[in-house]
C-alpha cells in the first residue's frame, strides 16, 4: 500500500462540508490524522467574505466618498483643482481615481 497527504481546498458552501465528511468515512481509518485537516477553507474566499461583510457595516462612509469621487470628476477643471490640491498637500497620488473597484 503506498501512503500519500492531500487536502481539499474548497469554499464555504455546505454541500461542500458534507462530502468532506463522507470521503472521510469512505476512506476510513486509513487516513492522516482521521482526516481533520482534509478540508483546508479557501483564504480567498474567506477573506472576500470578511471585506463583504465589513462593506456592509460603512455604507454611509463609501456613498460619501463615491460622491466626492464623482464631483472630483465631474469635469476637468474639478479633477485638475483636485490633483492640485493632492500635491499641495504633498500627498501621493495615483493617475486618476477610480469611481469603483471590485
Amino acid at each position: 500500500m503506498i501512503d500519500c497527504v492531500f487536502s481539499v481546498t474548497l469554499d464555504n458552501a455546505s454541500v461542500n462540508n458534507r462530502a468532506i465528511r463522507d470521503l472521510c468515512a469512505a476512506l476510513g481509518p486509513q487516513m492522516f490524522f482521521k482526516g481533520e485537516h482534509l478540508h483546508v477553507r479557501c483564504a480567498a474566499h474567506v477573506l472576500n467574505i470578511m471585506v463583504q461583510a465589513g462593506l456592509e457595516v460603512i455604507p454611509d462612509a463609501i456613498k460619501k466618498i463615491r460622491d466626492v469621487i464623482k464631483v472630483a470628476t465631474s469635469t476637468p477643471s474639478r479633477l485638475q483643482t483636485f490633483i492640485s490640491i493632492v500635491q499641495t498637500l504633498g500627498l501621493k497620488g495615483k493617475s486618476g481615481l477610480v469611481l469603483d473597484v471590485p
